[in-house]
């Protein structure tokens, strides 16, 4: 329990070094995107989280924004501290679903009633209810047993640790290189 809260700080503190290198990039028709390696020759490239930095030292002086902006760039961008955020929210919930799922699956397998299938399960320990699920299976002692089960839970937290270790210390290469393979096996289908 102890380690889970630890890499949960981790995650979060993580922040002040990855969120440095983000950067805009407007090219010549306007269209507008954010990369964590630098744009190309044919764009213009700003450091977005050094702006956002210079901003907050400045107290409550306005720095004037390029106009090329819009309005939909404005609600579409996310620091990395607002994708902790979210993550963290959505583990917490999730967490708590899956939580409830297992206390009602330990208690239709004592009373015989009709069981939540693995599926269902490992669905919500997918979506990011894993911590719960570990909580509940120490708590209730339920699904400990099963070989199979445990196979495919820690795999499942396996793939969170992947992806979470891509996102904060590779800035999402190994994440950003698989789908655009993805899309270019499908681009090859079409």
């Amino acid at each position: 329990m102890k380690s889970l809260f630890i890499v949960f700080i981790a995650i979060y503190c993580a922040d002040a070094a990855a969120a440095a290198d983000i950067y805009k990039c407007v090219d010549k028709n306007g269209v507008v995107t954010y990369t964590d390696s630098g744009c190309g020759q044919n764009s213009s490239q700003t450091l977005v989280i050094h702006e956002e930095q210079q901003h907050r030292s400045k107290n409550k002086m306005t720095q004037p924004k390029p106009l090329a902006e819009s309005r939909t760039d404005k609600r579409l961008e996310m620091t990395r501290k607002d994708i902790y955020n979210l993550a963290a929210v959505i583990y917490f919930v999730m967490s708590a679903v899956c939580l409830f799922l297992y206390r009602s699956d330990k208690k239709a397998a004592s009373s015989g009633k009709w069981r939540k299938p693995e599926s269902t399960l490992h669905f919500v320990e997918l979506l990011g209810g894993w911590p719960g699920g570990l909580i509940a299976q120490r708590i209730y002692r339920h699904k400990t047993q099963k070989k199979s089960y445990q196979i495919a839970f820690w795999a499942i937290v396996s793939v969170h640790i992947a992806v979470w270790t891509d996102f904060i210390f590779l800035k999402s290469r190994i994440y950003l290189n698989f789908i655009k393979f993805v899309g270019n096996q499908l681009n090859r289908l079409t």
